[in-house]
């Protein structure tokens, strides 16, 4: 009886919200561009990877290549909190070298 209840309630549920529904094909969904690689981007991760490569490649494949924080750990044989934490030391260190507060 129970199941039946849940049934119920969820098929309730989804006629209240069939606004969210989106029956667009996905043929005509454009995606964004890709991201463009500006001269000041690209000195920019130069400086990151000549102090510390690992930081450098964290920004690069989060920023450039679009991976996940999972996808980054992954590859790079680190945990994910450690991987955001390389990323906000980066930028951190990319505020201080270019003198931008916050």
């Amino acid at each position: 009886m129970r199941h039946v209840l849940q049934d119920h309630a969820r098929a309730r549920n989804t006629a209240k919200r069939r606004y969210l529904r989106s029956d667009l094909p996905l043929a005509d969904v454009q995606l964004p561009a890709p991201a463009t690689v500006t001269p000041e981007w690209d000195s920019a991760m130069e400086l990151v990877a000549q102090e510390d490569t690992q930081r450098g490649r964290v920004l690069r494949m989060k920023y450039l290549l679009g991976h996940t924080w999972d996808e980054i750990a992954a590859v790079l044989g680190i945990s994910v909190n450690q991987a955001r934490y390389f990323e906000s030391q980066a930028i951190e260190w990319l505020r201080r070298r270019y003198s931008v507060s916050r």
